[in-house]
């Protein structure tokens, strides 16, 4: 069992299959309780973004329009980007590094081409890092479409 990114109370199920006939599956199920290391003496990386959401307002359709959102590793550890997805082809993002030593800043921008849209949208970035707290961080963008 990975704890990475969980905490609280967990429940997993094994089921095991064999070739006796009167019991063919047998489930086991295991219980635990997960709990965050205490802060101060942890070590592990910390990805931190001051914001993670903007609204580009009216956009002309057709334009492509970017932010640049900005974050931190405020852990004590190496912090690695493992991956980043968009929501829709019509998004990109382009990190500045993908390795941050603890207190070392980088930038995520993020581009929205609104051709062929119209009206109000949101999209995603989703960065996969080995934060082992908030592995997953979800960066929104709005923009209203206008025709």
């Amino acid at each position: 069992f990975n704890s990475a990114g969980r905490f609280g109370k967990q429940k997993k199920l094994i089921r095991i299959e064999s070739n006796d006939p009167d019991n063919p599956q047998v489930i086991v199920t295991i219980k635990g309780n997960v709990v965050l290391p205490d802060a101060e003496s942890s070590t592990y990386p910390v990805l931190h973004f001051g914001q993670t959401k903007y609204n580009f307002g009216k956009v002309e359709e057709g334009k492509v329009v970017e932010y640049t959102f900005k974050f931190e590793n405020s852990g004590k550890s190496t912090l690695k980007i493992k991956d980043i997805k968009t929501s829709c082809g019509c998004t990109a993002a382009l990190v500045s590094s993908e390795v941050l030593k603890p207190g070392e800043q980088g930038t995520l921008k993020v581009e929205l081409d609104t051709s062929n849209r119209a009206g109000k949208m949101s999209r995603t970035v989703t960065i996969e890092s080995n934060d082992p707290i908030d592995p997953k961080k979800i960066i929104t963008v709005y923009a209203d479409i206008q025709k």
